[in-house]
């Protein structure tokens, strides 16, 4: 019996019909993979502000936190915006960052001299004196050399699913709200005060630098 043999026509077609289900298949598993790290985004959100009630909850108040005065403030409320480069908001960020996971960002055991980030004279223990890890460290220490180009091998903190620190404002006055939020995550209304002590917000993928996608505590999944 004489075997088919496949002509050159049905094998392009047969190639082209491939490359159209690849070309179809390609953009959805980036959407998925893009839609998931967004959920991560929010998990992380989450877990950071039940970091900081709990926070509250031992020291009574926000204003126990590493405070450092080069930063962007309205109404005393602290903002922790970190665009690229940012020394003094990303060491801000770093430092609460330790004190919630109560890991120091050089890996280093916890002892009575060891110093923030920041170069503070105070120790991590007396920020947080419970040795409390209210939020979980990342599980693998990662060094910032993308996002921040200054940053020594030192230097570890936690990052979004893109590779960058989060963003986030604290209520600073302690009136209860985040007072004037405008320019703050995309919010462009003046004056707006929000009803939280606490906002976090990530960048998201900024291949197009858009507000539309950055992940915020203050708004649901899309």
């Amino acid at each position: 019996m004489k075997k088919r043999v496949f002509t050159l026509v049905e094998l392009l077609v047969v190639i082209a019909i491939i490359a159209v289900l690849a070309g179809l298949a390609i953009p959805a598993v980036s959407i998925a993979k893009q839609k998931a790290k967004q959920t991560q985004a929010r998990v992380d959100i989450n877990s950071m502000e039940a970091a900081f009630a709990e926070y509250e909850k031992d020291r009574g108040t926000l204003a126990a936190l590493p405070n450092y005065g080069s930063l962007t403030t309205t109404n005393n409320d602290k903002r922790i915006v970190n665009p690229h480069g940012s020394r003094d908001s990303n060491r801000y960020y770093d430092a609460i960052m330790e004190v919630l996971t109560f890991t120091p960002v050089n890996g280093s055991a916890v002892t009575s001299s060891t110093h923030l980030v920041a170069g503070s004279n105070l120790s991590l223990l007396s920020y947080n004196r419970k040795r409390q890890q209210y939020l979980k460290p990342a599980k693998a220490l990662v060094a910032d050399l993308q996002n921040d180009p200054q940053a020594t091998p030192s230097e570890f903190l936690i990052l979004d699913p893109w590779g960058h620190r989060y963003n986030i404002a604290l209520d600073g006055n302690y009136n209860g709200y985040i007072d004037d939020a405008n320019g703050f995550g995309g919010i462009t209304q003046a004056n707006t005060r929000i009803n939280a002590k606490v906002m976090i917000f990530s960048y998201g993928s900024e291949k197009e630098n858009r507000v539309r996608n950055y992940v915020c505590s203050w708004k649901q999944g899309r």
